[in-house]
């Protein structure tokens, strides 16, 4: 059923596509479609809609700014880039993405990221906390990939040298649990 749904669809497109094509008696370049992008949708980016449902948050000026769906309107800063300075630094680290935890009050910064393949990356990670307003690198030492939190937002899953780490946010300690990890595998 959901093949034939998409099959009726995409006759549907190619027929509209194809009386456009035809009332402007222009045809359609290669050009235009990879590499004007003349026929992708319009999207919005960078937008992250936050817990409560009715609002979300954008990374602006190095802060991640909070809007209200309905008005639009800004409604506060979430997390102020003044508190993204590393101990011993005097600038702020870069902002550009972020996981945060469910409850909210922890973050997972990627910074100094470096691509690996087409889809992945490794980054050095930063978690800031809320409550105690402090930020830390999740590891001293080495890059890190696909950090993300445990539904507690206590501890943090991370790949290392292709292995599985855990990283208890509470006692800071680190847990390695596999050691087969090899590139490529």
């Amino acid at each position: 059923m959901r093949k034939l749904n998409l099959l009726f669809v995409a006759i549907l497109l190619l027929s509209v596509f194809q009386s456009e094509a035809q009332s402007q008696k222009k045809k359609i370049t290669l050009d235009e479609i990879w590499h004007q992008y003349k026929f992708y949708p319009k999207t919005v980016r960078g937008i992250n809609s936050l817990q409560n449902g009715n609002e979300f948050a954008i990374i602006k000026n190095g802060s991640l700014v909070v809007y209200d769906y309905k008005s639009g309107d800004s409604v506060g800063v979430l997390l102020d880039k003044s508190k993204l300075v590393p101990e011993g630094d005097d600038k702020p680290i870069n902002l550009s993405s972020y996981k945060i935890s469910k409850d909210g009050k922890k973050f997972i910064i990627p910074t100094q990221t470096e691509s690996i393949y087409r889809h992945s990356r490794k980054s050095v990670f930063y978690i800031y906390d809320t409550e105690t307003q402090k930020l830390e690198k999740l590891l001293e030492n080495g890059k890190q990939r696909l950090a993300t939190f445990n539904p507690a937002g206590d501890k943090v899953a991370f790949v290392l040298d292709n292995n599985l780490f855990i990283k208890d946010l509470t006692t800071g300690e680190v847990k390695q649990i596999t050691k087969d990890g090899e590139k490529n595998k």
